[in-house]
């Protein structure tokens, strides 16, 4: 079989149902692949940032890996600030580059290039990838597929890059031969004992295993607080802990508020949700927070643009528990009282299989506070009118209030709809007035932010 069918063949076979590439001469092969195909659908964009900004957002709204191609040199080059933006924001996708033949790659000799666009973008991207390969040897691309998608997948998601030689994808390979990165007769272990999960929902379900104390002293800090609130953060989604999350905060009775990247973590229509807080938040979300006795951080960094620059103010009466997959994220910028590592899911779901709460009404008085808190600073106010025996007769201004805009627009967006947000005064309008329900998305960058 050529390799390059055979990655072709493996993408479908993990579910992938859209390629997004820009052509050119070193992916002549992995191009000829796919066409003809009717099981995965190849989407031609005119830039290869575009292309990059696609898979990220295929992944974003479909829960599994994007996948992104492009030709070597400045083909792979344009890849970078859609590969930073999967980086920081979480995003698990696959980047395929095609690359010069092995026989005209320098390697180490102290020559700038010698094939042309030859460019070693492996060494470039490593820093904003979790993993980076060239594939020298056509045997091991099973195994390099493998890695990839469970680097990808595993533990805090994120994207990866497999830089494939022009000779290596047209060399024929016996498929019953390939190495493997998992281990065939153990099921879906790896090589290095971990599992290598099929899609997002099972990677986190393998991920944690926390101690009961933890969760018992956890409803321990719930029971004693007065005024709690649960910060949802864009990790929420990323672990599928929405449904454990709506279910938590419903059964504790406790208030939600959310970064800009969980603003689709929690139903807006509910209750319970309290608005976006830091720089650009809700003023009644800030003031939520900023006057609770407890805070629930799940999945967030706790960034600046949340806490603002003096880190030390932020909920600075509170208890904060702060989990997150990524334990160097705990205790980074924020000292938290009980810093938790462990995959969002799993915690929800351990935390909803106890005894929470006796009396949800406890927090009526807390929840009533924020209530006044939205009253006196709305997300918008609406146009002011004359009104003549009980009826507007005119509207006295004519000016369009961005976020008045943007509550009105809620209204007619689709149960389903996905929202796609660029970077700007945009974002912020939209992420401080729209209404976020039911299966809707809210897809923006938030590490990288950058337009397009």
């Amino acid at each position: 079989m050529k390799l390059s069918d055979y990655v072709i063949d493996f993408l479908v076979s993990n579910g992938i149902t859209h390629i997004f590439e820009v052509c050119g001469g070193s992916l002549a092969h992995l191009l000829d692949s796919l066409y003809g195909r009717t099981d995965i659908s190849t989407v031609s964009m005119h830039h290869e940032t575009a292309a990059a900004f696609a898979a990220e957002g295929y992944s974003r709204a479909g829960g599994n890996f994007g996948v992104a191609m492009a030709t070597s040199g400045p083909g792979a080059t344009n890849f970078i600030t859609g590969i930073g933006s999967c980086y920081f924001d979480s995003i698990p996708c696959l980047f395929i580059t095609g690359q010069v033949n092995t026989y005209e790659f320098k390697f180490d000799k102290p020559t700038r290039q010698i094939g042309f666009q030859e460019t070693d973008i492996v060494k470039i991207v490593k820093p904003i990838t979790k993993n980076a390969e060239l594939l020298m040897d056509e045997h091991k691309v099973k195994y390099c597929l493998q890695e990839a998608i469970y680097e990808a997948k595993h533990g805090r998601p994120g994207p990866v890059l497999l830089d494939i030689p022009l000779n290596v994808q047209r060399a024929f390979i016996d498929v019953e031969s390939l190495a493997s990165f998992i281990d065939e007769d153990a099921g879906d272990e790896c090589k290095s004992g971990a599992r290598c999960c099929r899609d997002m929902v099972s990677c986190a379900e393998e991920k944690s295993d926390i101690d009961d104390i933890i969760i018992l002293q956890v409803i321990d800090l719930i029971k004693s607080s007065m005024r709690p609130i649960i910060l949802a953060g864009g990790g929420v989604r990323l672990a599928g802990g929405q449904d454990e999350l709506l279910k938590f905060a419903r059964r504790a009775g406790i208030p939600v508020v959310a970064s800009l990247m969980g603003l689709d973590a929690f139903p807006h229509d509910d209750p319970l949700f309290s608005g976006m807080i830091g720089t650009y938040g809700n003023r009644y979300a800030n003031l939520a927070i900023a006057n609770s006795d407890l805070v629930i951080a799940l999945g967030t960094r706790l960034d600046t643009r949340q806490t603002g620059t003096r880190p030390e103010t932020f909920a600075r009466g509170a208890r904060i528990i702060h989990v997150d997959i990524d334990p160097f994220e705990l205790d980074n910028k924020v000292k938290a009282f009980m810093p938790i590592n462990s995959d969002l899911r799993d915690f929800l779901k351990r935390l909803n299989g106890c005894e929470i709460c006796e009396d949800k009404l406890k927090f009526d008085s807390w929840n009533e506070k924020i209530s006044g808190y939205k009253r006196q600073y709305p997300a918008y106010r609406a146009p002011l009118s004359k009104t003549v025996d009980g009826a507007i007769s005119e509207t006295i201004d004519e000016s369009i209030d961005p976020n008045y805009f943007m509550h009105v627009l809620s209204s007619f967006l689709p149960r389903d709809a996905i929202i796609c947000v660029d970077i700007g005064q945009n974002q912020m309008w939209s992420a401080q007035s729209l209404e976020i329900n039911g299966t809707q998305r809210f897809l923006t960058q938030g590490g990288m932010a950058a337009m397009g």
